[in-house]
């Protein structure tokens, strides 16, 4: 059933119109046309058979930016920053940031996903940050099942470019994507972490919305669902969409008049009036979908 849900939603995304999520910039300084495209971080990388134009804008780029350039890092690097940023201090261990009645909730919502392969215990010397992106994932995955980190959307646009000789670029290093991801309080990230447990059903639901609107690269859809998320997150949208937009619109004035580019970001990072396909209008790009 699962199955056939998913390939009604890939059906659904080949019969769509406009391909919201490849938009082309050009005009103002830039040496040529350059384009950006918005990903879902666990959509599979098959989306991209049905983007009009995508293949003929990656070929035709100097340079693939994505948010993070992980392609030219040992990845055993990625493993060591990943775990020092990810592990507990030995006296902030989870079974002793939470309270007994706390790691029985979280324990319930761990084995809905795993079914009881993991449990608080199990993951204590993580840290409360690491285990809400993993409960992120599997609520997720609800809607794509058949996930496979392998087949990262991301990640394999970065290696398509590395196999097709383009230059490869990040807005940010690995460590700073772990910083913000890992390195807040403690005890606010357990209190995070809690919310997460106890709105698991809302949160599925707003996944699979989140998930079913990119299948069918819808913009204006992803906007509304992430504005009603974050209405309440206001510092948090801030530090994560806002504040991270515009250094990367910083980065892209002095790239753009150097090279042409095919930038691969979050898609919750286009829209909006904050977003990048606004931000880059307001600096004097033309950017229009690739139709």
């Amino acid at each position: 059933m699962k199955t056939y849900v998913l390939t009604f939603i890939f059906a659904l995304c080949s019969l769509s119109a406009s391909a919201q999520l490849l938009w082309k910039v050009s005009g103002n300084n830039a040496k040529s046309e350059s384009y950006i495209f918005g990903t879902h971080h666990v959509a599979p990388y098959s989306i991209t058979d049905s983007i009009r134009g995508f293949n003929d804008a990656i070929n035709s780029v100097q340079t693939i930016i994505g948010e993070v350039n992980l392609v030219d890092i040992n990845q055993n690097r990625v493993q060591q920053l990943t775990m020092n940023h990810a592990l507990a201090p030995t006296d902030s261990l989870l079974t002793l940031l939470l309270t007994a009645q706390q790691v029985d909730s979280l324990n319930c919502v761990l084995s809905k996903y795993t079914q009881g392969q993991l449990t608080a215990e199990m993951l204590t010397q993580l840290k409360p940050a690491m285990i809400s992106t993993m409960l992120t994932l599997y609520q997720t995955s609800t809607f794509f099942p058949e996930f496979n980190q392998e087949d990262q959307l991301d990640g394999k646009i970065l290696n398509l470019g590395h196999n097709l000789g383009k230059e490869l670029d990040g807005f940010e290093s690995l460590e700073e994507q772990l910083s913000f991801l890992f390195d807040s309080p403690l005890h606010v990230q357990a209190q995070q972490l809690m919310e997460t447990v106890r709105h698991d059903s809302e949160a599925v639901d707003t996944a699979k919305n989140l998930a079913y609107a990119y299948m069918n690269q819808d913009l204006q859809k992803i906007e509304e669902i992430m504005s009603a998320e974050m209405q309440n997150e206001s510092d948090f949208a801030k530090r994560l969409i806002t504040d991270r937009n515009k250094r990367w619109l910083s980065k892209l004035e002095s790239i753009l008049p150097e090279k042409s580019a095919f930038i691969v970001v979050g898609c919750g990072h286009l829209p909006g009036k904050d977003g990048l396909l606004e931000g880059l209008k307001n600096k004097g790009y033309k950017v229009e979908a690739v139709k």
